[in-house]
């Protein structure tokens, strides 16, 4: 064999083994007859990624969350979606939940302690918060650091504003307005119409251009007789001032004439005070009572209304026109025109009277007037038709519409009417000339 055929067939089976494919070579081959992959040769492919699931705590593509678990309950359920926890308050788990101002856990429902002039707070057993005030000058009680304590921070009323005793002078002249009696309403000023109803509502509610009397008290506090003087004002505006002598109690009346007002909110205001002398009280020497003048309303008569208006002698409401029942004694009753109708007894006997026809008169009986017919509009003839008599009932109102072609043959009627109605009256007085001339022919035979 010729040695080069020799060199050339060893030069192919050692390229042949040279290019072949094997696990370690550091490439991770794919071929035909030829394949690597992580799991058979994890040397030139790397190692296996471990395949995805819920529950890996990875964030995986389709996942809204993953917590590691596959629990239902605590925010990302077991197929790896957002759930939304709802958890209930519990009052005394120490814990501040949703709706609770406080939670002590079992200390909740201790009362905490507040020292003089000072206040702490604690949490109640429903878990609200609470406040406690300790004592203070002014809450009524006398405490070890206070001389009295009266409840108020007043000078002058033998306690002053910082719980100490004070002296008090002995007071000899106290006048002072009467707050509480029957119609002042605690005001200390009573208000009435002229026909002696009091006003009860506060504010008070007046008419413009109607009068009132105010009337008030003022007592003496000790039997020494005083003098005294008293301004009666709406607001700013006086209505009456004057000096009086008091023994036990001074007593007014005032006329208030709303004319001279607009209307509007207004403050009732009363004064008093003493005459060249020092009042020891002047807390009670101001009364004031709210008022609320408004115009006044005129309303339209209204026969039927059950109010008997101006220029109605009556008004039973529903029952006008119910004739009363006079077969035993005389009666009387109110029209549908609100006027009162006497019938006599036994009215009904046609022998009588003739109160019959004097209901019948004041019964309300309507008087409709109409328009002239409009043109044509659509086939249509309208007009207006309007009770001159006012009776508010539409009883035998004639139509306000018509048919244009209706309307044509009911003009023809009526002139047709006229004309036979007209040779009817020629006979009629024809004959009435006939009767006469023959009565006069057998007078004279």
């Amino acid at each position: 064999m010729n040695s080069k055929l020799i060199i050339f067939f060893v030069s192919l089976f050692l390229i042949g083994i040279v290019s072949a494919c094997y696990c370690g070579d550091g490439v991770c081959s794919v071929s035909d007859d030829y394949f690597e992959n992580c799991e058979n040769c994890p040397e030139d492919c790397g190692i296996c990624e471990p395949e995805a699931y819920c529950g890996d705590a990875n964030l995986d593509p389709g996942e809204e969350c993953d917590d590691g678990n596959l629990i239902n309950g605590d925010g990302c359920n077991s197929i790896c979606e957002i759930e939304e926890i709802i958890n209930e308050s519990v009052c005394g788990n120490n814990l501040l939940e949703t709706g609770e101002e406080c939670d002590d856990g079992e200390y909740n429902g201790f009362l905490c302690w507040a020292g003089y002039n000072e206040f702490c707070e604690y949490c109640t057993i429903k878990c609200k918060l609470k406040i406690l005030w300790g004592g203070y000058c002014g809450d009524g009680w006398t405490q070890s650091c206070e001389e009295c304590d009266d409840g108020n921070n007043i000078n002058g009323d033998g306690c002053n504003s910082i719980c100490e005793i004070e002296e008090i002078e002995e007071c000899e002249h106290d006048v002072g307005i009467r707050y509480s009696y029957q119609n002042s309403f605690s005001t200390g000023i009573a208000i009435k119409f002229e026909d002696g109803n009091w006003i009860s509502n506060t504010p008070a509610e007046l008419t413009q251009g109607k009068k009132y009397i105010v009337k008030y008290y003022i007592d003496n506090h000790f039997e020494t007789p005083n003098n005294i003087h008293v301004i009666l004002k709406l607001d700013n505006f006086i209505i009456i001032e004057y000096d009086s002598p008091i023994n036990t109690y001074h007593y007014k009346e005032v006329e208030l004439d709303t004319t001279q007002f607009n209307s509007g909110n207004y403050n009732l205001i009363l004064e008093v005070e003493k005459i060249n002398e020092v009042d020891c009280n002047i807390e009670d020497n101001t009364a004031f009572r709210e008022i609320i003048i408004t115009e006044e309303i005129i309303n339209e008569s209204v026969c039927g209304d059950d109010i008997i208006d101006p220029g109605e002698e009556c008004d039973d409401g529903t029952d006008n026109g119910k004739r009363c029942d006079n077969s035993r004694r005389a009666c009387e009753y109110c029209s549908n025109s609100c006027k009162i109708i006497e019938r006599e007894e036994n009215s009904d006997d046609n022998s009588n009277n003739n109160n019959g026809f004097l209901e019948l008169l004041n019964f309300c009986e309507p008087n409709w007037k109409c328009s002239g017919w409009s043109d044509c509009s659509g086939e249509i003839m309208t007009r207006t038709c309007e009770d001159t008599n006012r009776c508010d009932f539409s009883y035998n109102k004639p139509s306000e519409t018509t048919d244009c072609d209706l309307i044509n043959q009911v003009l023809a009627s009526d002139q047709q009417d006229q004309d036979n109605k007209a040779i009817l009256a020629l006979l009629v007085i024809g004959a009435l000339i006939l009767i006469g001339l023959l009565v006069t022919i057998l007078n004279k035979l």
